[in-house]
């Protein structure tokens, strides 16, 4: 409890001093495995935290969180190929799997699969609209696509559900792409 708290204030060494001494006393915990991954994570321990994730998976092969995040960390550490595998597991049992979805898209956006990025982020879109980052991420692949009116729709209803300097910088860039620099300015 007490790492959990700590993780919550983001004292991360202090978590992560409190949560290992728990694995150690009971190492047969999914949910002390899962939190430790998560822990180690933000502060940029990757391999530990995806060593933590498994463990917590080989304890509870259904630990969908657990999967989630190793898909995420595995991807964040270079690892695409193995990422991509955990995310089309998820996705074989639970289609839709929002951030599998979200996850699955991003990955195909790094390797120039714009098509297939956009497909997996429209998806996701269609499970959860609220959230801006969704509609971000549609207008950038759309913009690499070379659909920059679309992207603008997009990127303008990221802007009305959070507001914030990149999203008015990304606007301002699609004008001034397309010679509309008194609206660049108006961003």
């Amino acid at each position: 409890l007490m790492g959990l708290i700590a993780f919550d204030l983001q004292r991360y060494d202090i978590a992560e001093e409190l949560v290992k001494t728990a694995v150690e006393e009971q190492d047969n915990v999914p949910n002390f495995h899962f939190t430790l991954g998560r822990i180690l994570g933000r502060q940029d321990k990757k391999e530990e935290s995806i060593r933590h994730y498994k463990k917590a998976l080989a304890l509870n092969p259904d630990y969908n969180d657990a999967l989630n995040n190793l898909g995420t960390m595995l991807f964040s550490a270079g690892k695409t190929d193995e990422a991509f595998e955990i995310f089309a597991r998820i996705l074989k049992t639970n289609p839709d799997d929002f951030n599998a979805l979200s996850n699955t898209a991003s990955i195909f956006y790094s390797q120039g699969k714009f098509e297939e990025s956009l497909t997996q982020y429209q998806r996701a879109l269609a499970i959860d609209p609220s959230r801006a980052n969704l509609h971000h991420d549609i207008g950038r692949v759309l913009n690499a696509l070379k659909k920059p009116e679309e992207a603008l729709s997009y990127y303008y209803k990221a802007k009305k559900i959070d507001p914030n300097e990149d999203i008015y910088a990304l606007i301002a860039q699609i004008h001034l792409e397309q010679g509309r620099r008194p609206d660049a300015i108006m961003e």
